[in-house]
Formats: structure tokens, C-alpha cells, sequence
């Protein structure tokens, strides 16, 4: 199964819940990412997470010219503040649209890398008062 579909769908519920509280698609991007680096770190390492991220970003490139100008190194460094700084500056509209296609190409890398099920497992941990689903168990195809 594409985890992309879902993983997107999940980027929406996320940055919905987020925006809810206020902010600008800056404070918002940044607050995600803090959530799911801290609900993903005892699974994948703080190199594990910023290896995500920096994939995230190159593959994100190409959609509307986002974050064209944003490198992101691997380290133990979250570096909100060059992401946050990135969204920003793509404006206020575009900045979100970008923030959000950065969200859904995390998880779906993240589903590719350790499975569904603990990238869904985090999303719960990080966001525990959500409607994050669970993936459906695999269907066994009829001949």
C-alpha cells in the first residue's frame, strides 16, 4: 500500500490541530516538527530524525518552488529555526502549502523507512488527544 495518501491526509489532521492554537505557519511548522522529533527520537535517534527531515526537504523542492534556497545537514541539531525561517520567508499563503507537502513527505518517508505502524504509534504518542488513525492490516490478495 502507497503511504503517501494517508500520510498526506495525516499532514492535513496535523497541521489542522496545530494551527488551531494560533500562530503563523513558522511557529506552527516548528511546533509539528518538535512534536514529532520528540515522539520519534527513541525510534530512530536524533540523526535518524534529521536524516528524515533533510530527505524531506530535498524531495519538497520541486513542488511550488518551495525551499528552494534551504539546506538542511544531518547532525544532532533539530534546526528549527532554518526551517521555520524557511516557511516564512515563502510568505504567508505559499509558506503553509510548503510547510505541509515538508509534514506529508516526513511521514511518508517515515512510513517507507520503519513501517506504518510505528510511524502511526509516534503520531499517537506525540499527539494523544487526536483522531490519528491506525493503518489497516494488510489485506492478503485472492488469486
Amino acid at each position: 500500500m502507497d503511504p503517501a495518501p494517508r500520510a498526506s491526509a495525516q499532514a492535513d489532521l496535523i497541521w489542522k490541530l496545530e494551527a488551531s492554537s494560533g500562530g503563523d505557519a513558522r511557529q506552527v511548522t516548528e511546533t509539528i516538527l518538535r512534536r514529532l522529533f520528540a515522539a520519534m527520537d527513541p525510534l530512530i535517534g536524533a540523526i535518524g530524525f534529521s536524516a528524515l527531515v533533510k530527505r524531506a526537504v530535498h524531495l519538497t523542492k520541486g513542488i511550488q518552488g518551495c525551499f528552494t534556497g534551504l539546506e538542511v545537514q544531518i547532525t544532532s541539531e533539530l534546526q528549527l529555526e532554518r526551517i521555520g525561517r524557511a516557511v516564512e520567508e515563502q510568505g504567508p499563503d505559499n509558506g503553509e502549502t510548503c510547510a505541509r507537502h515538508l509534514l506529508a513527505m516526513l511521514l511518508t518517508l517515515s512510513c517507507t523507512f520503519i513501517g506504518d505502524a510505528l510511524t502511526w504509534r509516534a503520531l499517537r504518542r506525540a499527539w494523544p488527544d487526536s483522531n490519528i488513525d491506525t493503518p489497516a492490516a494488510p489485506q492478503k490478495e485472492e488469486p
